[in-house]
């Protein structure tokens, strides 16, 4: 009620909760598009455990049907001030969750995504020299 409240026509959410009653309170509210954030904290259990990336993608399941879904495999891991301690663990994390997504069929609907800070780009302008 109180997404709906205060903002009426927004449609496309960014959260860190993907618990089923918060998805549901989006659904409720009209949402179309929503990235779970996925903590940086689980980055390491994840790439380590198949079974923690099928409990997320077993989560978000039941709202695929009604909303694009997309998750944001932890939060910018390769940042400097993390000091390298997400980077081990990035590739397999994503290959685990590429792999719980498609288990559960839901390749074309649910993607995945590494949000990445610009330092990591030598050159941000013109976007191509990047």
């Amino acid at each position: 009620e109180i997404v709906a409240a205060t903002y009426p026509r927004v449609k496309c959410f960014k959260t860190f909760i993907y618990d089923a009653a918060y998805l549901s309170a989006l659904k409720e509210v009209g949402a179309t598009h929503v990235m779970v954030g996925v903590p940086n904290e689980e980055l390491a259990d994840i790439a380590s455990d198949l079974s923690h990336a099928d409990r997320i993608v077993n989560k978000l399941a039941p709202f695929a049907a009604s909303m694009r879904l997309s998750i944001a495999v932890s939060t910018q891991p390769l940042a400097m001030w993390h000091d390298g301690k997400y980077a081990p663990h990035l590739v397999n994390a994503v290959r685990n969750m590429r792999v719980a997504i498609e288990s559960a069929g839901l390749t074309e609907i649910i993607k995945v995504t590494v949000p990445h800070v610009f330092e990591l780009l030598g050159t941000s302008y013109p976007p191509a020299d990047g």
